[in-house]
């Protein structure tokens, strides 16, 4: 099977090198604490995602529950259909205000995440149950293997990686379940972003 390159961080997010070079990743020299916030500020919603909106003092346009429609849409009263698919709740909230304003001067609008459906994580080989799962909040490396099941028999739970797709790359989190339970190095159990793989082998 053909070895996919492997890219690991060393001082921060933005640094990497080649697997084939630096060597296999492990969890005593990596670099974790660059990796904390990875996936805050840039979550985008996709369809099946569920927002709260809410305009201050404006309860005929606020709403606690909006289906993010097959279209990339939402539907607000007054407003009408807003494009929602593939903005952060940031730039929806201002989207939404820039529509309200022709009804209310100067809204403050807040837009907050209710439920991601569109939150997919994948957990792939030596595990009980491999496959796509869809937690209504994010997780992390450790609640996503009790998702799946918990290990196979033949799994080597000191090399677990979590395949994660930045915008740099793929880069391999390496893991290792025996240390976290015995509770050292827990910065190694990251909570996970939209699309990341959690791979036993």
């Amino acid at each position: 099977m053909r070895r996919i390159l492997t890219l690991i961080i060393a001082a921060t997010a933005s640094t990497f090198c080649m697997a084939a070079s630096c060597g296999a990743p492990s969890t005593a020299d990596f670099n974790y604490g660059a990796l904390q916030n990875r996936c805050q500020g840039n979550f985008q919603l996709e369809s099946g995602d569920v927002v709260r909106v809410y305009v201050w003092n404006e309860p005929n346009h606020s709403r606690d529950a909006v289906l993010v429609r097959p279209d990339g849409k939402i539907s607000l009263p007054l407003v009408g259909d807003v494009h929602a698919a593939g903005l952060t709740v940031r730039q929806l909230s201002q989207t939404v205000k820039a529509k309200v304003q022709a009804f209310v001067p100067n809204p403050r609008v807040d837009v907050s995440l209710v439920t991601a459906r569109s939150y997919q994580i994948f957990v792939m080989g030596e595990v009980r149950t491999p496959g796509t799962f869809t937690p209504q909040s994010q997780i992390n490396v450790l609640q996503a293997l009790s998702l799946a099941g918990g290990f196979s028999p033949f799994a080597k739970r000191d090399r677990i990686q979590v395949v994660w797709k930045s915008s740099k790359g793929e880069v391999r989190i390496p893991f290792n379940y025996d240390e976290v339970l015995a509770g050292k190095n827990q910065e190694q159990n990251l909570v996970l972003c939209r699309g990341d793989t959690v791979l036993v082998p």
